[in-house]
């Protein structure tokens, strides 16, 4: 597997954004979310474009979210 640079990952973001007047869900997946070190970037950066009204991620389970993880985005979504 392969971890993008965060970076690209809120570009392409913004880039199809250009091109959707809304977004119904936005879904993350790929084996198993929780290990991309930035997952709680790309949620952050996701719940800040209004036009998007759900994310979701979707995991294998292997790899559950840390306590920590789970306070941070509930900052986000708050």
């Amino acid at each position: 597997p392969k971890d993008y640079p965060v970076k690209n990952v809120l570009e392409w973001i913004d880039a199809a954004m250009g091109y959707a007047d809304e977004v119904m869900e936005a879904r993350l997946l790929g084996g198993d979310a929780f290990m991309y070190k930035d997952l709680s970037v790309i949620v952050s950066h996701l719940a800040g474009i209004q036009n998007v009204k759900r994310i979701v991620i979707y995991t294998n389970g292997v790899m559950l979210p840390s306590v920590g993880w789970l306070q941070s985005l509930k900052k986000v979504i708050q």
